[in-house]
């Protein structure tokens, strides 16, 4: 099957961004981060609905993309197109060496930054219990609905070894 179409999907702290130019990288496909249409200025201020849907529309509307975030029931009509769609869930240890390794790399220590690092750490630890309405059941449903093949990377290996079949 020829990938023209894929979509990453995962909690925060996953590394859906890392792994997504690695793939395009290797298949040439430009990728499009979802927070970079959904903020006007990264994790302070929201674009407008109208942009988000006019920039989405334009990237989902291309022949070749790969599209990364943990966005939901909005990036329908992409899931649509996809020829593929890839699940990133590690394990707990490693959202955990994220989350030490994004805090030290935005040398922004105040109360504002941390509280809001520790509470995406929390929602990556509960994306996919079982008790909840979880953000993980929403994707399966995502897919399941739409019909569409999806594989689940949760190692480096697994990774690792996605890319190297596309060769």
């Amino acid at each position: 099957m020829k990938l023209n179409k894929i979509i990453i999907i995962g909690p925060s702290l996953s590394g859906k961004t890392y792994f997504s130019k690695k793939l395009s990288s290797v298949i040439n496909i430009p990728t499009h981060d979802l927070d970079d249409i959904i903020w006007k200025e990264k994790f302070t201020k929201r674009n407008s609905y109208v942009n988000v849907k006019k920039e989405f529309t334009k990237i989902h509307s291309k022949r070749k993309w790969i599209i990364e975030g943990i966005y939901g029931s909005w990036i329908e009509p992409a899931v649509k197109k996809a020829d593929l769609i890839i699940l990133m869930y590690p394990n707990k240890y490693k959202f955990i060496l994220r989350f030490f390794k994004r805090l030290i790399k935005r040398k922004d220590f105040t109360f504002k930054n941390i509280k809001e690092s520790l509470r995406l750490l929390k929602l990556s630890l509960t994306y996919n219990k079982r008790n909840t309405v979880s953000s993980y059941k929403k994707h399966l449903q995502l897919i399941r609905r739409n019909k569409k093949q999806f594989i689940i990377l949760k190692t480096n290996k697994d990774k690792i070894n996605f890319l190297k079949n596309l060769r």
